[in-house]
Order: structure tokens, then C-alpha cells, then sequence
């Protein structure tokens, strides 16, 4: 059965840009029905409002309400993998390496900018790390265990990219590295948790001095 805020998100799918007047005579709810479904579905990052139309004559302007770019899709796994396969392919795996831990630097540097890098001792560095990673919309956590301590991902920004392209894990690897200046090794990819929601696990396997 097809549910009401369905309706409405399909409405909106097919007509682009609508308000709650026009939703409310199309789908035959009242405007105080309309506006909870989209209150409910702008908090789920379906919905957003992109403008406000003048009304007619003397009337209130009108919010108008699209697909939020999360609904709408992209192509950006599809573009991001054939990047990959062109330039990353050709390289041999030093090449590879060398280039992915570049990518790494840049990107960290563009998502945190003002951001210093981690320093101090290895558990405040971890701290430090965890709250980076998880600005960077990785669901981060440390946790200690007697052959190190252990970095948990719970969501993979790249996860789209990860059965084509594993090499989207040395990414992450490099990331780490750089984030807590000691090497890591990944123990686990993609692995179901307690939970059963996927993540990755990274050991440390050595630390050097922080520079």
C-alpha cells in the first residue's frame, strides 16, 4: 500500500517544484496534512525548500518545495570509479600507493582545513583523530585491545566504490596514518558488527614520534 508522504514524494518527484497549495488539491489532504508530511520528510533529507513564489494578488508568498540532492541522485561513484580506472590502474602498486596517500593529504586538508594535525600522546592523538574522521562523515570510534588499539568505521564515506575499487581502503588506511603518525593496518573490511551494520577495523601497529 502506497502511503500518503510516498504520494507526496512521488508528486514532487514528477512535478519538480510545488507548494503546499498545490499538493493539497492534487492529493486531495488538507495543507496542514501537507505541511507535516513535508516537515517530516525535509528532517529525513528528502525534501527541501529551494524558493518562495509570490502569491496572487495579495496573497502570502508560498514556499516551494524540490527533491533534496540526496533524493534527486547523482553520478558522482560512477564518475569517481572511472577516475580511479583511468589514472590508478596504469600505476604500479608504488605508483598507486605513493598517488593514494597524496589523495589522502589533499583530501583531509580540504575537508578540515584549519584543522592542525593530531599530536601529543598515541590515546589523545586517537581523540583527536575520531573527531576529524567524523567531520569528514565517517562514523568513527577507538577502542583499545591487547594487540593494539583498534580505529572501528562504521559508515565508509566511499562505500560505493569499495567492491570495484579496494584500493579505496588504502585511502583510508593513508588517511589514518596520517591523521595519528603511526602506521595502522586494516584487519577488517566491511565486516558486519554487533549490530549487523557494516564497518572496518584498523589496528596500530606502530608508532613513531610525532614530528
Amino acid at each position: 500500500m502506497v502511503t500518503s508522504r510516498q504520494r507526496l514524494l512521488d508528486y514532487i518527484r514528477e512535478h519538480q517544484a510545488v507548494t503546499v497549495s498545490e499538493i493539497s488539491r492534487a492529493l486531495r489532504m488538507t495543507p496542514a496534512n501537507a505541511r507535516h508530511h513535508l516537515s517530516i520528510l525535509t528532517e529525513l533529507n528528502l525534501v527541501e525548500a529551494v524558493s518562495v513564489r509570490a502569491g496572487r494578488g495579495k496573497g502570502r508568498p508560498s514556499q516551494v518545495y524540490s527533491l533534496s540532492r540526496r533524493a534527486r541522485g547523482n553520478n558522482l561513484a560512477e564518475l569517481a570509479s572511472a577516475v580511479f580506472e583511468h589514472f590508478l590502474d596504469p600505476m604500479t602498486s608504488e605508483e598507486r600507493q605513493a598517488a593514494l596517500q597524496e589523495i589522502a593529504e589533499t583530501l583531509e586538508k580540504k575537508l578540515s582545513p584549519e584543522a592542525p594535525l593530531p599530536r601529543g600522546h598515541l590515546t589523545q592523538r586517537l581523540v583527536q583523530a575520531v573527531q576529524r574522521l567524523n567531520q569528514m562523515r565517517y562514523h568513527a570510534r577507538w577502542e583499545a585491545h591487547a594487540q593494539g588499539p583498534q580505529i572501528i568505521l562504521s559508515r565508509c564515506p566511499y562505500e560505493d566504490l569499495v567492491q570495484d575499487h579496494p584500493e579505496v581502503c588504502q585511502l583510508d588506511q593513508a588517511l589514518l596514518e596520517r591523521l595519528l603518525g603511526t602506521r595502522v593496518r586494516q584487519t577488517a573490511r566491511l565486516e558486519q558488527d554487533k549490530r549487523g551494520l557494516p564497518c572496518c577495523r584498523f589496528v596500530v601497529v606502530q608508532e613513531r614520534t610525532p614530528e
